[in-house]
């Protein structure tokens, strides 16, 4: 997310509350070492678990399984390696 200032994280809502945890349990100096930006951790109970969607400041990132593996299977068949976004 490059100098985003504000993240907001989607997941599942099981995946979305052990981040949660992650974050109150080991504080905001263990992300302030990775990160200078405000990350907003949302349940979405239309993602499955292990799928996340990053928006920021500069854009956004599918990660779902799904897309995924969809990007895959086109890469496979055109022969085409470069990342798509």
């Amino acid at each position: 997310m490059g100098e985003s200032r504000h993240i907001k994280l989607q997941l599942c809502p099981e995946d979305a509350r052990l981040i949660e945890e992650a974050l109150h349990k080991d504080g905001a100096q263990s992300i302030s070492s990775v990160a200078a930006a405000q990350i907003e951790v949302i349940a979405d109970p239309s993602l499955q678990r292990g799928d996340c969607l990053v928006a920021g400041d500069l854009g956004t990132v599918d990660g779902r399984i799904n897309t995924r593996l969809e990007e895959l299977r086109h890469a496979l068949h055109t022969g085409n390696w470069e990342e798509s976004s």
